[in-house]
């Protein structure tokens, strides 16, 4: 199992060479302080309404999480891995998103970097192989998004009893409420494998995505790949 970086600041991560043209997705966790939850939606907006423009954008959401209003996700899928690197982060709007975040965040930003449906490969620092992450991205068809925030909401409390997860969280797109993404961490990856991914927990989610799903939309995309994982950012006071 291949390795994402866990980086000290994701503004300061150096691609690799061999992701040159692959496609990317990136994952950028924050907690806010509290009382901030209007503030980081603002703060999200301006980044996506630019963003969502660029050419080789597929995918851009600003995520809420259903079950802890203190924690936000930018997820984002790009077609061009070395493009995204190279031109985005130069991009005044994405330097002014974190100046804008800064003064509400409770911790600082964490972000991981991935191959859509493929893991990245090994990277040189800052990673601790001790967990692993499943992402699972799925747009609802207009009209189900009441069913599908139940729907996710009480499989995260199923999987929150599971003693090989570390953490499961349901975010819902605040710029396309359309769009969900379900977040899990577990520490063991060949009980996830072997076991959750085929149990009937795991085949009920699966078939009521799919009858809630919008088939114009985006596809479902999954992943499974190996993190850092430091409870410490998931989990506060």
């Amino acid at each position: 199992m291949n390795t994402v970086p866990h980086p000290d600041s994701w503004i300061n991560y150096k691609p690799l060479p061999d992701m040159k043209g692959k496609r990317m997705g990136v994952f950028a966790h924050v907690f806010v302080n509290e009382g901030a939850q209007e503030k980081v939606k603002a703060v999200y907006k301006n980044i996506v309404d630019v963003a969502i423009e660029e050419e080789t954008c597929i995918v851009l959401s600003a995520c809420t999480s259903l079950v802890d209003t203190k924690h936000h996700l930018l997820y984002e899928e790009w077609t061009d891995y070395d493009e995204f690197f190279e031109v985005q982060f130069a991009r005044t709007y994405r330097k002014g998103f974190m100046r804008w975040l800064h003064p509400i965040m409770s911790h600082p930003l964490s972000a991981e970097f991935t191959e859509i449906l493929h893991s990245t490969g090994a990277h040189p620092h800052n990673v601790a192989q001790n967990a692993f992450s499943l992402i699972k991205s799925v747009h609802i068809a207009s009209g189900n998004e009441d069913d599908a925030r139940k729907m996710f909401v009480e499989y995260i409390d199923q999987v929150g009893q599971d003693s090989r997860n570390l953490h499961a969280n349901i975010h819902q797109s605040l710029n396309n409420p359309q769009h969900f993404l379900l977040y899990e961490v577990w520490r063991d990856l060949s009980y996830l494998a072997k076991d959750d991914m085929k149990s009937e927990r795991r085949r009920e989610l699966n078939f009521h995505c799919n009858e809630l799903a919008d088939s114009e939309l985006p596809e479902p995309a999954m992943e499974i790949f190996q993190i850092h994982y430091d409870p410490k950012k998931h989990e506060f006071p």
